[in-house]
């Protein structure tokens, strides 16, 4: 796994939300679910455009362009497999989000 860097203070993420952050020059979707973060991909595979934030039900967000819905937890596609986005490892620190993009 690799290095860990902040994304994000946990407050400013409470549970039920998401939010689009930048780490080490790449978006990434950090969201709350329940109270565990979970990070990804915030490029669509199917219109490598942004998913966004917006539209997160607490466990699904959905693309803002299409409307597909990707599970936070493990990045697949609600209505296709053919389609997933990358994940990413989570810890907090000190009330700190911290991401790796490293696996």
């Amino acid at each position: 796994m690799g290095a860990f860097f902040r994304a994000a203070a946990a407050a400013d993420i409470p549970p039920g939300t998401g939010k689009v952050v930048v780490v080490m020059g790449r978006e990434v979707g950090l969201f709350n679910v329940g109270g565990t973060f979970r990070a990804i991909d915030n490029i669509c595979p199917h219109s490598f455009r942004p998913i966004g934030a917006v539209d997160f039900d607490g466990k699904v967000v959905t693309c803002l362009w299409h409307g597909l819905g990707f599970d936070v937890e493990d990045g697949r596609c609600l209505q296709t497999t053919e389609f997933c986005v990358e994940t990413y490892p989570v810890r907090v620190e000190d009330g700190q989000v911290m991401v790796s993009l490293g696996r």
